[in-house]
């Protein structure tokens, strides 16, 4: 039975002659030129592959693909998209890019980038990844395989953490991570891969005394004298050790040092288990101390070899059903040795590892648990993969055997509009990465000093460089608000609409709404502003600024009811 292709696409001149040549090649194709009728078209035609344009009437493709994505009956059927830009998946992480979609088919085509993609997906031996397994890495849960993730924001176990640390020091950003737990919170400030500060609010389970106190500097009677003198006189507890003379200024200051070293180390460990976190890309204030500066591959690699429990990493695994499948070094290796700074040894015992299944390691291995560790560092650095087939080297042939004749490269057949170079070339108007992550940069740190003209022409640059990126979107409507819209009822309302439109391209956004909520509070709706902030805070629990407009809100309500205010 010939499998079933869906072209959804208004585009007759070129998608006709594509769903022609699908056809002549021995697939059953039909064409959908109105997405409002997609859905119900799946539905009764029972697709293998979707094929969809970028480009539609109503919804853009990735948004198309979004709803499909969504649906149990719908979400397991690949969904191509064709679209105008190459985008690589590190790229697409870099630029904010949510693509709901399997895999893309750069516009213009021929034939043999078509029937290439095609029977990729419907022909070959192995599922092929998708975009969102790609930008996940290898230890992804299977029940968000369509489900695009933001690197920026979630909930932190011992694989987030991995995660999140590996690509601050990846792409060498500059920013502030916040980590918030029950009742306690941790703030660390990154800076092109090497983290400047960390500070924390549970002063007296987290106190420099009680550090030193672990490690014998002193005694636990002289922590709680110093720590009670220290909450008196307003000063540091390191400054009342020093003055006290229980332990000279230099010690002091290197101890700590250590003590934030250990405090990021602490990601790794179960206190922070199920803790929200989100980064905010902005450049260090004048106030942050600089003093620290630990390169982030060292906290990474102490992370993973010294911080985490082995049990963790191997319960991690287990959990992605990946304890029995074959250890691959992924294509990245090359550049994630570089950045980790392996040494040879460490190089040496990572290849050594190729071709053996965890389970084999832990039964065979003389050294397990650093193995486990070594896997895992590799798994979160997405320089690792599992389960890869290697294709076998055919041998060669010897003279006296016949050479066949080598078989066309492409088909002959050929689509109008589409080129037949059979590389396709990068096109010209690919975002570029750099040049947004600079401008969200500086926009995000500009906003943050609330100065909204000074933030507004970078926040309109990352848009225009990214713009479906809902971040820049809702960031420069933010800036348009305070600068025009607070004085034009025209603009005030553009403004919304435009973060109605940052909360479609991501629906989990809460910066968007958090900005939205601002401005009907400003209004005086505080119903509807009070949805908005507790859609934030839900989204992402460590919005601080979320949890706090919710905790007034719901203040004032109880103050209104106390006044007789309905």
């Amino acid at each position: 039975m010939s499998k079933r292709i869906l072209l959804i696409s208004p585009n007759d001149e070129v998608h006709e002659k594509a769903l022609k040549f699908l056809q002549d090649v021995g697939y059953k194709c039909v064409r959908c030129s109105d997405e409002k009728q997609a859905v119900d078209m799946t539905l009764n035609f029972h697709p293998d592959l979707i094929i969809c344009d970028q480009n539609l009437a109503v919804l853009s493709g990735n948004e198309l693909a979004r709803l499909f994505k969504s649906r149990d009956q719908l979400s397991a059927i690949p969904f191509v998209m064709l679209t105008t830009r190459a985008t690589d998946p590190a790229d697409m992480e870099r630029l904010g890019l949510h693509m709901f979609c399997d895999d893309v088919l750069v516009t213009p085509f021929n034939a043999t980038a078509l029937y290439g993609i095609v029977t990729k997906w419907l022909e070959g031996d192995e599922k092929p990844k998708t975009i969102v397994q790609q930008t996940q890495g290898p230890l992804a849960p299977d029940q968000d395989v369509h489900k695009p993730r933001r690197w920026d924001r979630g909930e932190l176990n011992v694989a987030s953490s991995g995660k999140v640390i590996f690509h601050l020091l990846r792409e060498k950003k500059v920013g502030r991570l916040l980590v918030k737990g029950d009742r306690k919170k941790m703030a660390a400030w990154i800076e092109r891969g090497r983290l400047l500060d960390v500070e924390s609010n549970f002063i007296r389970e987290d106190s420099l005394g009680t550090f030193l106190v672990a490690l014998k500097k002193i005694t636990q009677r002289e922590n709680e004298a110093t720590y009670e003198r220290a909450q008196k006189q307003g000063l540091h507890q390191g400054d009342v050790i020093v003055q006290m003379g229980l332990l000279a200024r230099s010690e002091v200051d290197v101890l700590v040092k250590q003590q934030k070293v250990v405090k990021m180390l602490g990601l790794f460990k179960s206190e922070w288990d199920g803790a929200a976190y989100a980064f905010q890309e902005q450049m260090p204030t004048a106030q942050v101390p600089r003093n620290l500066d630990s390169p982030l591959d060292m906290i990474l690699k102490m992370g993973v070899f010294k911080a985490a429990k082995p049990e963790f990493l191997w319960e991690t695994f287990e959990k992605n059903h990946k304890i029995d499948v074959p250890l691959q070094l992924s294509d990245q290796f090359p550049a994630v040795r570089e950045v980790l700074r392996f040494d040879d040894a460490l190089d040496a015992r990572t290849r050594a590892l190729v071709g053996r299944t965890l389970r084999d390691i832990r039964a065979n291995g003389e050294d397990f648990e650093a193995d486990l560790r070594l896997a895992f560092l590799l798994a979160v650095s997405r320089a690792l993969e599992f389960g890869v087939t290697m294709s076998p080297t055919p041998p060669p042939k010897s003279p006296s055997q016949p050479v066949a004749p080598a078989k066309p490269a492409t088909p002959k057949t050929k689509i109008r509009g589409a080129t037949t170079t059979r590389a396709i070339k990068r096109p010209k108007d690919t975002p570029d990465a750099d040049a947004f992550v600079v401008a969200m940069t500086k926009a995000s740190t500009f906003v943050e000093a609330r100065d909204f003209l000074k933030a507004m022409p970078y926040a309109l640059r990352a848009h225009q460089i990214s713009v479906e990126n809902s971040d820049a979107l809702a960031l420069y409507a933010w800036c348009m608000y305070h600068v025009r819209g607070k004085s034009d009822i025209a603009v005030a309302l553009e403004c919304k609409e435009l973060f109605k439109r940052a909360i479609g391209y991501d629906a989990n956004n809460d910066i968007a709404y958090l900005y939205l909520g601002k401005i009907f509070k400003d209004e005086g709706k505080d119903g509807l502003a009070l949805m908005h902030f507790e859609k934030a805070r839900k989204m992402n629990p460590a919005n601080e600024e979320a949890d706090r407009e919710v905790r007034l809100h719901r203040i004032k309500i109880r103050k209104d009811r106390g006044y007789g205010v309905h």
